[in-house]
């Protein structure tokens, strides 16, 4: 790929700061390691206005979900209270991405969001193993997994916690190189 990836990252008030951190960190070394920019990052909220992170970090977006402008990707960062997120605007938007085969992933909770706006239909999925009895509940028809994270197509989901890192780095290797995610891997102290 010649092209800088431009990646959304959605943060969710009361989003799981580690997911968030091990989504990006991945991106950051691939872009340092290659010499070059291979990624490109926004931090996005529904309507432009910070949100709390988990930890209680007041987190200031870059754009709206609005004003954004062109994504390759979009990353829903989910937590706690993932549900009260729900909105139509957001319905929409995800719904618009989707048309345009924009890759469209979630870490910890944030399949939720996903599922709600029906992008999930005819994918596997996964989410964060707390929340899985009452996402199936919530979504039966939906093709859930136990995995720590799921690949299919164009929709990335995963569990949470530092278990991003794994999912960013495959998709590393399979968009740029073994050589690449590897070498990641050496910097980042991680197998």
């Amino acid at each position: 790929m010649s092209q800088i990836q431009r990646v959304g990252f959605l943060l969710i008030d009361n989003f799981t700061m580690i997911s968030l951190a091990s989504a990006i960190e991945p991106l950051r070394m691939a872009n340092q390691l290659s010499g070059k920019p291979l990624y490109e990052w926004v931090m996005l909220t529904e309507t432009g206005a910070p949100v709390r992170a988990s930890d209680h970090m007041l987190v200031t977006p870059d754009h709206s979900i609005q004003d954004c402008g062109h994504l390759d990707m979009m990353i829903l960062c989910g937590g706690v209270g993932v549900v009260n997120a729900r909105s139509r605007a957001l319905r929409i938007w995800l719904q618009q991405l989707a048309r345009r085969h924009i890759k469209l992933g979630a870490v910890c909770t944030g399949s939720y969001l996903l599922a709600d706006a029906g992008v999930l239909s005819g994918y596997r999925c996964t989410l964060h193993w707390e929340y899985m009895a009452s996402f199936k509940e919530a979504y039966p028809q939906l093709e859930t997994s136990s995995a720590l994270y799921c690949i299919d197509r164009d929709r990335l989901t995963c569990s949470g916690g530092t278990v991003p890192m794994d999912m960013m780095l495959h998709l590393i290797e399979k968009e740029h190189s073994s050589a690449l995610s590897t070498a990641i891997c050496d910097m980042f102290l991680c197998e």
